[in-house]
């Protein structure tokens, strides 16, 4: 039986890519690239005029380079290269400005990592000292270590040596300031911070810092592993109160996104029910709007209305829907096949976007056998 499985997962995985599509769509690929991808859901790779999108383009084990294409006219421009990545959040690349990106890259003499601040249309750009996590506007960014990440056997670290100093440590970097940096909390303080008792913790790390439209606020998942369980924990850190605080203990938290200043929606498991939650870091009330089992990578297209995509089902199916969380209704966009041999590292998540006018969507999906990135209207 388990021989007739993998047979039949390995049929499907030859006829990967299928759409079911109600609006407009684009494929996007460059031959010159092994894979062509932009990363993470929680940024937009369009920019403000959405005539443009950040990309990702794969040469080497080791390099992807920058890109920017030019929806319009279908080209590529090629800004910069980078060490400094993996398949699920790329280099961190986002907008930075009207004409600015910023990303990751690594410095092998000092063995260390730092981000740039490019302008994509002369080249200038600007060496932040300390590589980017996430970003607040213009104004300041949270920083952590991705060897750390590597360490700690997840798939969001970095390959290269960080010989810095701030291994176990989440740094505010002010732009606004002269980059001036200083250290908020360390992984310590998280742990330090539950309620609960937990023998031969190990593996100790934190990730996915989101930050909150005012940017007074910012939630992130403290994860470790005891007696080799492994632990969610979702924190915030309120810069008004200048304090960190525990949101969520020893519950299976996913991926999150911001609704207000006040709101955000993850997908967890919390006592034992699975779905999309809605919680308020001013209230701490925590309410279950869709009871699904499904985890996926949500962003707010309206107040009610998220886009969220699946993993693959059974029959190595992903899918991308909009989704109201108070009555329930989804509209399917489109369903790909995800290939069967693509390990959990090199897995390929739809991780979808959008666009600053909430109109259109982007998403990386395996084509052909190698990563493409896909955009339609909404």
């Amino acid at each position: 039986m388990k021989n007739l499985k993998a047979l039949f997962k390995g049929v499907l995985s030859f006829f990967y890519f299928f759409f079911k599509n109600k609006n407009n769509f684009e494929i996007i690929d460059n031959l010159k690239y092994s894979n062509l991808f932009f990363g993470y859901y929680d940024v937009s790779s369009f920019d403000k005029s959405e005539d443009f999108l950040a990309l990702h383009g794969q040469k080497s084990e080791e390099e992807l380079d920058i890109l920017i294409y030019n929806i319009k006219n279908k080209t590529f421009e090629v800004i910069d290269s980078t060490t400094a990545w993996n398949y699920q959040q790329g280099s961190r690349l986002m907008w930075f400005g009207d004409n600015e990106v910023i990303y990751n890259k690594y410095d092998r003499e000092i063995k260390a990592y730092y981000s740039v601040v490019k302008n994509i249309e002369n080249g200038k750009e600007n060496r932040i000292p300390y590589p980017l996590q996430s970003l607040y506007n213009q104004k300041y960014l949270l920083s952590i270590n991705y060897s750390h990440l590597t360490k700690m056997g997840t798939e969001y670290g970095y390959k290269s040596e960080d010989d810095s100093i701030t291994l176990d440590s989440l740094i505010y970097v002010d732009l606004e300031n002269e980059n001036k940096a200083e250290t908020l909390f360390k992984i310590k303080d998280c742990f330090d911070f539950l309620k609960g008792i937990y023998n031969n913790a190990e593996k100790l790390h934190f990730n996915h810092f989101l930050i909150s439209p005012d940017g007074t606020y910012f939630i992130f998942i403290f994860r470790f592993y005891s007696n080799g369980l492994r632990k969610d924990n979702l924190f915030g850190f309120s810069f008004v109160d200048e304090k960190l605080e525990l949101l969520i203990e020893d519950e299976l938290i996913s991926h999150c996104a911001w609704r207000g200043k006040d709101e955000f929606i993850l997908w967890g498991i919390v006592n034992n029910v699975s779905g999309y939650y809605l919680y308020n870091v001013r209230t701490r009330l925590i309410t279950l709007k869709l009871n699904i089992k499904d985890d996926g990578h949500p962003t707010f297209v309206s107040k009610d209305i998220i886009i969220t995509d699946t993993y693959p089902n059974r029959v190595l199916c992903e899918t991308l829907s909009l989704v109201n969380i108070e009555s329930g209704q989804t509209s399917v966009l489109l369903k790909v096949r995800h290939p069967a041999f693509y390990n959990l590292n090199e897995r390929c998540d739809l991780h979808p976007s959008i666009s600053a006018s909430k109109t259109k969507y982007q998403i990386d999906f395996i084509n052909k056998g190698k990563r493409n990135v896909c955009i339609g209207d909404l």
